[in-house]
């Protein structure tokens, strides 16, 4: 799926810059693993869907439209991939430890947004953090900070 987008930003844009297709990159494969959590319960919730377009257009100063757009993108990436490790491993390759700790706080988000902590969201928010190499004081901390928030 990201070698799809990748491909289209390069047919129908110039060459001008590597960087956004990269950036977009990233913010997909963010917005997958949020959906990827969001569908973990099997119970997809409103709530958790407008956390989701919230924390992208707060995270990546996204508009309302960007942000929707960038969630029916992750949407179908959630539906064609077949594990997490694409979409982690892009992020390993591009994140510093403080913006994968971002996207794992956006994780539990989603998590805590329908008020019901699930086992199998945690589950794949844990998942995501060992594939990210997030310290587990920094997973706590992001864990702690969502709930505040929310």
């Amino acid at each position: 799926m990201l070698s799809k987008v990748k491909t289209f930003f390069n047919q129908h844009f110039s060459a001008e810059t590597e960087l956004k297709d990269n950036q977009h990159e990233l913010r997909l494969a963010a917005a997958t693993l949020c959906v990827e959590v969001m569908r973990a319960d099997y119970e997809v919730d409103a709530e958790e869907a407008k956390v989701i377009l919230s924390s992208l257009q707060k995270s990546f100063d996204l508009t309302a439209g960007e942000a929707k757009e960038l969630f029916d993108m992750a949407e179908t990436a959630a539906d064609e991939a077949s594990s997490l490790h694409p979409f982690t491993s892009l992020i390993n390759s591009e994140y510093t430890l403080q913006q994968k700790i971002d996207v794992i706080e956006m994780l539990w988000r989603v998590v805590f947004s329908d008020g019901n902590k699930d086992k199998y969201e945690e589950h794949v928010v844990r998942q995501v953090a060992e594939l990210l190499y997030v310290p587990h004081k920094d997973f706590v901390q992001a864990r702690h900070r969502a709930e505040a928030e929310l």
